[in-house]
Protein backbone atom coordinates (compact mmCIF):
# COMPACT_ATOMS: atom_id res chain seq x y z
CA UNK A 1 0.00 0.00 0.00
CA UNK A 2 0.93 3.67 -0.48
CA UNK A 3 1.90 5.73 2.78
CA UNK A 4 -1.33 7.52 2.54
CA UNK A 5 -3.51 4.38 1.06
CA UNK A 6 -4.41 5.40 -2.42
CA UNK A 7 -2.50 2.58 -4.32
CA UNK A 8 -2.45 -1.01 -3.82
CA UNK A 9 0.63 -2.55 -5.52
CA UNK A 10 0.35 -6.26 -6.58
CA UNK A 11 3.46 -7.33 -7.86
CA UNK A 12 4.28 -10.60 -9.11
CA UNK A 13 8.41 -11.53 -9.34
CA UNK A 14 9.03 -14.80 -11.54
CA UNK A 15 11.20 -17.13 -9.64
CA UNK A 16 14.26 -18.87 -10.99
CA UNK A 17 14.04 -19.84 -14.40
CA UNK A 18 17.14 -20.49 -16.05
CA UNK A 19 17.30 -18.11 -19.22
CA UNK A 20 14.30 -16.04 -18.50
CA UNK A 21 14.17 -15.07 -14.50
CA UNK A 22 16.62 -14.24 -12.11
CA UNK A 23 14.14 -14.36 -8.99
CA UNK A 24 14.65 -11.94 -5.92
CA UNK A 25 16.19 -12.32 -2.34
CA UNK A 26 13.47 -10.77 -0.12
CA UNK A 27 15.92 -7.84 0.71
CA UNK A 28 15.38 -6.85 -3.16
CA UNK A 29 11.69 -7.61 -3.00
CA UNK A 30 11.83 -4.55 -0.30
CA UNK A 31 14.00 -2.54 -2.30
CA UNK A 32 11.71 -2.80 -5.33
CA UNK A 33 8.51 -2.18 -2.75
CA UNK A 34 9.96 1.11 -1.86
CA UNK A 35 11.34 1.95 -5.24
CA UNK A 36 7.87 1.75 -6.40
CA UNK A 37 6.08 3.80 -3.17
CA UNK A 38 5.09 1.12 -1.36
CA UNK A 39 4.72 1.97 2.04
CA UNK A 40 3.27 -1.45 3.42
CA UNK A 41 4.58 -4.72 2.25
CA UNK A 42 4.24 -8.21 2.50
CA UNK A 43 5.80 -11.14 0.63
CA UNK A 44 3.68 -14.32 0.41
CA UNK A 45 5.26 -17.40 -1.74
CA UNK A 46 7.22 -17.70 -4.66
CA UNK A 47 8.56 -19.31 -7.14
CA UNK A 48 6.61 -22.10 -8.53
CA UNK A 49 3.26 -20.79 -6.58
CA UNK A 50 3.36 -17.38 -7.79
CA UNK A 51 1.28 -17.62 -11.09
CA UNK A 52 -1.09 -13.96 -12.12
CA UNK A 53 -3.70 -14.90 -14.21
CA UNK A 54 -5.83 -12.87 -16.33
CA UNK A 55 -9.27 -12.84 -17.84
CA UNK A 56 -9.96 -10.63 -20.29
CA UNK A 57 -13.74 -12.49 -21.02
CA UNK A 58 -15.26 -14.20 -18.46
CA UNK A 59 -14.72 -17.95 -18.52
CA UNK A 60 -11.01 -17.62 -20.33
CA UNK A 61 -8.85 -17.05 -17.99
CA UNK A 62 -4.82 -17.01 -18.99
CA UNK A 63 -1.78 -17.52 -17.20
CA UNK A 64 0.77 -13.85 -17.34
CA UNK A 65 3.92 -15.65 -16.10
CA UNK A 66 6.14 -18.89 -16.55
CA UNK A 67 5.97 -20.58 -13.27
CA UNK A 68 9.59 -21.62 -12.15
CA UNK A 69 8.42 -25.07 -11.77
CA UNK A 70 7.63 -25.27 -15.52
CA UNK A 71 3.86 -25.64 -14.76
CA UNK A 72 0.58 -24.71 -12.36
CA UNK A 73 1.52 -25.64 -9.34
CA UNK A 74 -2.09 -26.76 -7.31
CA UNK A 75 -2.02 -24.55 -4.09
CA UNK A 76 -5.02 -24.11 -1.60
CA UNK A 77 -5.18 -19.84 -1.13
CA UNK A 78 -5.13 -17.14 -3.68
CA UNK A 79 -5.54 -13.53 -3.93
CA UNK A 80 -8.06 -12.32 -6.41
CA UNK A 81 -8.97 -8.83 -7.53
CA UNK A 82 -11.98 -8.41 -9.47
CA UNK A 83 -11.96 -4.22 -11.12
CA UNK A 84 -14.61 -3.13 -13.20
CA UNK A 85 -13.65 -1.60 -16.74
CA UNK A 86 -12.97 1.87 -16.68
CA UNK A 87 -15.41 4.08 -18.63
CA UNK A 88 -14.39 5.65 -21.95
CA UNK A 89 -13.72 9.39 -21.02
CA UNK A 90 -11.82 10.33 -24.10
CA UNK A 91 -14.99 12.14 -25.67
CA UNK A 92 -14.57 14.48 -22.46
CA UNK A 93 -10.24 15.40 -23.01
CA UNK A 94 -9.48 18.84 -24.14
CA UNK A 95 -7.33 17.13 -26.64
Amino acid sequence: MSQQGRFLYLVVIDGRVAGYSMGTTNAQSAQLMKAIGADDAINLDGGGSTEPVRADQIGVPFIVDTPSGGAERLDASAIGVHALKLPDVSGLLPF
